[in-house]
């Protein structure tokens, strides 16, 4: 549900930033045909889908491959995490046990948003793709919201 929430807003900042927000009364140019759709819109829209393609690697079937093996009674440990691709650039060291349980449940259960296969797994795509930044990031931002849940108190 956060992941839900943190994409709309994110498409929100990208449709406010590609029309503009209106503020200066006619910034953003819009084409005769489509009436709200600003001018070039279809073609930003290619280039970003052809640069996020292009970012993603080739579809080699890696991800397919990796099996994701979640227990939902396990506590995980870093023992329990692939030493391979993304998961050497994540740093956990220092964090409480029950939050890295908390981080591993969610890598293993949380579909990623770089386009890999449908459903891929944050997991999988963090092992097999060292070269998908979006799944990284998505990775560190898991990370970021279980220890400021856990500094608050939170569940």
């Amino acid at each position: 549900m956060r992941m839900t929430s943190f994409m709309t807003g994110l498409g929100l900042v990208m449709v406010l930033t590609l029309v503009g927000c209106g503020g200066d009364g006619g910034s953003a140019k819009t084409s005769s045909a489509a009436g709200r759709a600003p001018a070039g819109f279809a073609d930003t829209l290619s280039a970003m889908e052809k640069a996020a393609k292009a970012n993603q690697g080739p579809d080699d079937g890696l991800v397919a491959k990796y099996k994701v093996v979640n227990d939902p009674n396990a506590f995980y440990t870093l023992d329990d995490l692939p030493q391979q691709g993304n998961f050497l650039k994540l740093n956990f060291e220092g964090i409480d046990p029950d939050v890295l349980n908390r981080i591993i449940h969610r890598f293993k259960t949380e579909a990623t948003v770089c386009g890999a296969e449908h459903g891929a797994k944050v997991e999988a795509v963090l092992a097999a793709k060292p070269e998908c930044a979006i799944t990284l990031r998505v990775a560190k931002n898991i990370s970021r919201e279980e220890k400021m849940k856990a500094a608050r108190g939170l569940d």
